[in-house]
């Protein structure tokens, strides 16, 4: 065979081979194949979404470890105020503790945030404990960081916190 015959086989089988990946695009079987993401997307898609999980996860991290849902979610009842104040304290770096991965997925502003509001309930937590005294009951101390949280609507991080997680993470959704 001459060379010219070689490169009219290899350009027919060229052909022949576009014509089928096409015909395959076009014809293939629906259903599990076409829930798959498209490759462009689907190469930023999963950083994004870890991302925005990380955002959910440690918006529902500053839920857990605000002062009303701690004062809310632990019963007074059998412990006195130093016994309470060691739950809730241990409670929040629990919490902490568990999300504390999710920093590798969000910006350092929203990371600090969230240790600064780690950082601030376990002081207001341990300063009205020292306030109450040692012969306060766990009510007592329940009842000083309720009336902490009332007495000022900006006394908690909390909303703060939760509202700049939020804006970091629809700043992600653009």
């Amino acid at each position: 065979m001459s060379s010219e015959n070689l490169q009219i086989i290899l350009i027919i089988l060229v052909v022949f081979l576009i014509l089928g990946l096409i015909a395959y695009i076009l014809f293939r079987p629906k259903g599990a194949a076409d829930a798959r993401v498209p490759l462009s997307a689907g190469a930023s898609s999963l950083p994004l979404q870890l991302q925005l999980q990380a955002y959910e996860r440690l918006i529902i991290l500053a839920e857990r470890i605000g002062l009303r849902h701690l004062i809310g979610g632990f019963p007074t009842e059998g412990f006195n105020g130093r016994e309470y104040q060691a739950i809730l304290v241990d409670a929040i770096k629990k919490e902490y503790e568990y999300n504390v991965s999710q920093q590798i997925y969000v910006s350092p502003k929203a990371w600090d945030a969230v240790q600064n509001l780690k950082e601030q309930n376990i002081f207001v937590i341990n300063q009205l404990g020292s306030y109450i005294g040692t012969e306060a009951s766990a009510r007592d101390l329940g009842k000083a960081i309720a009336e902490y949280l009332s007495g000022n609507e900006n006394a908690s991080l909390q909303q703060i916190v939760t509202e700049a997680l939020n804006i970091e993470a629809k700043k992600l959704m653009r």
